[in-house]
Parts: structure tokens; sequence; C-alpha cells
């Protein structure tokens, strides 16, 4: 992301993310979207486990901030939390206050399970646990059991579709 702007809210879903800046950018305020074009590119109805950070200029986040409260969108910056005395909300698919492995081990799980149906979509959950487990940061409660899940519900299909290639090869 360039310098000068600032991590806000973060999006499950793209149709939101792209509402939410629109509404950023009628307002005059600045606005950018990552993980936006690889979102609406899959199947053209967005990607449901890859998630949408919208980023605003640094001088604007209160402003934003304000106006995106209007239309019910939580903040997730960590540096705004004593903002807020509400207790953590869900931010999309995650939990507001869960650092970056807790939330890859989240995408691997949703991803392990979609895995079953779309071939490749489990080795993107396995890349996903490959994050979870060299990441240095701290991984407990609903994040750890799912990275567990995770683990067995993708190695599974994973292996089915590689015998089936093999099979496929063969023929």
């Amino acid at each position: 992301m360039r310098d000068g702007y600032s991590s806000i809210a973060t999006f499950a879903n793209p149709v939101e993310a792209e509402l939410a800046r629109g509404r950023l950018q009628a307002s005059g305020i600045q606005a950018e979207l990552t993980n936006a074009s690889a979102a609406s590119s899959m199947y053209g109805a967005g990607n449901p486990i890859t998630d949408q950070v919208l980023y605003v200029e640094v001088g604007r986040i209160r402003e934003a901030l304000a106006l995106l409260a209007e239309t019910d969108v939580e903040s997730n910056d960590p540096a705004l939390e004593g903002e807020s005395s509400e207790s953590p909300a869900y931010d999309g698919f995650y939990q507001s206050d869960w650092n970056r492995r807790e939330r890859a081990a989240e995408t691997a799980y949703r991803a392990s399970i979609v895995g079953w149906l779309v071939p490749g979509v489990s080795w993107y959950a396995l890349w996903k646990l490959a994050e979870v487990v060299f990441s240095d940061l701290p991984l407990s409660g609903k994040p750890r059991g799912h990275a567990i899940v995770a683990g067995v519900a993708a190695l599974l299909p994973a292996l089915g579709w590689l015998a089936l290639l093999l099979v496929m090869i063969r023929l």
C-alpha cells in the first residue's frame, strides 16, 4: 500500500468492500482496496476466501470511520481500538481483534471446506496453513481449532485430487 494510507476496515464480501469504497470516494475521501482485482475475477462473483482491506488517507481516518459508521461498518485498526467501548465485533468472516495468524487460520478453515468441491482450493488452504505454522504470532481459541480441522479437511481432498491426476496421466 502507498505511504500515507492506513487500513480502516476488512471485508469478506467484495461487494460490501466496493460499496464502502464508493461511499468514501463520493464524499471526497481517497480510498483504495487491496485484493480487489483478485476477488472480482474469480467466477465473476467475488472470491469468498480472500478478504478485502479498505485503506484511506491517514489525515482523514476519523472522517472516514464516522462516514462508514453511518453504514454499519466496523473498524479493524488496532491503533483505534481505544476509541470504541464495544467488545470486538465480527468484521465479515473475522473477529476484529484477531491477528494475521488467526485470520490465516480462519481463511484456511473456510478454504478447506470449499476445497472438497472445487479443485485447487484445498491447495490454497494448505498454503494458508503453512502461513499459520510458520508465523510467530499467538494462536488460540476458535482459530486454533479451525486450523486443526483445516489441516485434516484440506489434506484429504488435496491428496485425492493428486491421486486422480496421477491416474489420469497413466491412462
